[in-house]
């Protein structure tokens, strides 16, 4: 009778373990989390360092034009002695750039160099997009966005009166 309740035991012992193998496997599927998926934005340039600014300023596609032209036969050095980088919004940046631009051509056998000073204004996406603007409208842009930033931050829309 003891080898009976030995089997009998060990029968309800396996029908017992698989009954928990399986709804332990069932509630800890039910249980475990989905991975959660985190979207992190991108950084702000309103942020960022006025150094990283200054990059984003003098290291685009249009700037590196500007300072490497088509012609393979003008040399141009091109030395920015002041950089201002104006956050635009959350994605741009107002740049202001002055230097001097050294230009040198070689025509039988004789050097010319002629020196120019500059003063560009460019606008900068945080893809690195560039495009050269005239200063002024840099400077209406920039007024534009400082006027919606003060009037974003005071909770209200702007109003037009007719005249």
């Amino acid at each position: 009778m003891a080898t009976w309740i030995s089997k009998h035991t060990v029968a309800y012992a396996l029908g017992l373990a698989a009954a928990f193998a399986i709804g332990g496997g069932v509630g800890r599927a039910s249980v475990t989390p989905e991975p959660a998926t985190v979207e992190i934005p991108p950084p702000s340039l309103r942020v960022v360092s006025k150094q990283l600014r200054q990059q984003y300023c003098v290291q685009n596609k249009a700037f590196g034009e500007f300072q490497n032209p088509a012609d393979h036969n003008l040399r141009r050095q091109v030395d920015v002695y002041r950089v201002e980088g104006t956050p635009l919004s959350e994605s741009g940046i107002i740049c202001l750039l002055e230097g001097e631009v050294s230009e040198s051509t070689r025509e039988n056998g004789f050097k010319t160099v002629v020196r120019t000073p500059f003063t560009k204004a460019l606008i900068v996406a945080d893809g690195g997009e560039a495009e050269f603007v005239s200063r002024e409208f840099a400077t209406a842009l920039s007024k534009a966005e400082s006027h919606y930033q003060a009037v974003k931050s005071h909770g209200s829309t702007p109003r037009h009166t007719a005249q």
